[in-house]
């Protein structure tokens, strides 16, 4: 019998309002799926290497991560970044891993969640209330309603073709948007901006053609199966206060492992799962020190237009540089240029705080 594949899905951790810690049992999947709002621009990428260095990692882009950016320059970018981390990042395309298929997209809705008839009202709402369609560029002008269709019917189409393929494995889909109603909580279902949320794809739905389907952008945890396809999420959400366990919906499972083979899917039994999480590697006493010296003798660089200054760590060897940005991400240190265009992972102003965990972190 072939051995299940093993999935830890996360959603919506909204790292730009606190930290996340990995549960155990997390290390224990073959593959990490994240399904969007992980972080703003290609933050989420590096914090997931960090949370995850030695893991698969199957990633799609929620709405946060295109927040002060334009949309396709930002994808473009975000690619690269992935390439460079080994991430999959799923934008219409597909990773087959262990002889499991992946399908992802972000899969923006078409706002016809409440039928045709309630299409225009829905793009109307959206565009009054919904931060997406400020927030984010589309070239020189505001990513709209309209642009968030567009795309839809792309990756709809993509998709479509995709599950026609014959494929011997299983097939998971991951998206951010929501694929059916059964994925709108039942406070919203009165509410014409839940169209921003999900669309009825419930004819995508085929159990022999995908086993699962993943996806965020909700606040709230569903478990359900239409014609076959099971669709579960497991979304953090939003956690203002900073402190492990206040978040914002509380079925939120950071210990979710989810089993999928060919025609089965269900949620794994925990209780022999031993694993632990990677010990960070630690320098010896002779790099601590030259780290040290380092730091300390580089040349501080002015930031902005009020005094504050950083120091640039990108002078640093390569193995003592891997060594710092993961201790500048584990703590999500993660500094951005003036123009807020660019992110400076090898950057700190917190100069004594990094040495004294440089060294805590060596032998």
């Amino acid at each position: 019998m072939k051995k299940n594949m093993q999935i830890h899905l996360l959603s919506d951790l909204h790292l730009e309002l606190s930290q996340y810690q990995p549960a155990q049992a997390a290390y224990s999947a073959d593959v990490v799926v994240l399904a969007g709002d992980i972080w703003k621009k290609d933050y989420g990428m590096h914090m997931a290497r960090s949370m995850f260095p030695d893991q698969q990692i199957v990633m799609i882009l929620g709405n946060h991560e295109h927040y002060g950016q334009e949309i396709h320059q930002n994808i473009a970018k975000i690619r690269a970044v992935a390439t460079e981390l080994g991430i999959h990042l799923l934008e219409n395309d597909e990773v087959i891993i262990q002889g499991t298929r992946f399908l992802g997209c972000t899969l923006w809705t078409d706002f016809e969640l409440f039928g045709r008839d309630l299409h225009k009202d829905c793009m109307l709402v959206a565009q009054q209330y919904l931060n997406d369609f400020r927030l984010i560029r589309n070239g020189e002008w505001d990513f709209n309603p309209a642009d968030s269709v567009a795309i839809h019917k792309e990756s709809l189409q993509w998709l479509k073709s995709k599950l026609n393929e014959s494929f011997d494995g299983p097939t998971i889909v991951v998206t951010h948007h929501g694929p059916a109603w059964e994925s709108v909580a039942p406070r919203y279902q009165n509410d014409l901006l839940s169209a921003c949320f999900s669309s009825r794809l419930d004819h995508l739905m085929d159990g022999n053609k995908a086993e699962l389907w993943c996806h965020g952008h909700t606040h709230d945890s569903f478990n359900y199966s239409i014609n076959g396809t099971r669709v579960i999420t497991n979304p953090r959400g939003y956690n203002q206060s900073g402190i492990e366990g206040n978040q914002e919906n509380d079925r939120f499972n950071p210990s979710l492992i989810i089993e999928v083979r060919k025609n089965h899917v269900q949620i794994a039994d925990l209780s022999d799962i031993k694993h632990a999480p990677p010990t960070p590697k630690k320098i010896s006493a002779k790099q601590r020190d030259k780290a040290i010296w380092m730091i300390n003798h580089l040349e501080p660089q002015p930031y902005g237009e009020f005094g504050v200054k950083y120091i640039d760590l990108g002078s640093l060897e390569p193995e003592l540089q891997t060594h710092v940005k993961n201790i500048l991400l584990s703590n999500n240190e993660i500094l951005e240029t003036p123009d807020h265009e660019a992110v400076l992972p090898m950057a700190t102003f917190n100069i004594e705080w990094l040495i004294k965990e440089i060294i805590n972190r060596s032998e």
